[in-house]
């Protein structure tokens, strides 16, 4: 799953939070869903909840592999 774009006001940057917990358990953690999304690295990790941060592979590569549940771009 992407989230094209970065993390902002005007796209709902609130709702990413409860986006996130409401697929964690069900489809990330399992590895079901991955989700791709535009983070700002210095401190675009806040709008996740905390266990999805810490989860999080942060990478400049769009090509590069992981089975991180959120891969932050």
């Amino acid at each position: 799953m992407t989230l094209a774009g970065g993390v902002r006001r005007e796209k709902g940057k609130h709702q990413l939070r409860q986006l996130v917990r409401t697929l964690w358990d069900e489809f990330l953690t399992p590895g079901q869903v991955q989700l791709w999304l535009q983070l700002n690295p210095s401190g675009g990790h806040r709008q996740l909840p905390k266990e999805a941060a810490a989860a999080t592979h942060m990478t400049g590569d769009v090509r590069e592999e992981t089975n991180a549940p959120i891969v932050a771009v």
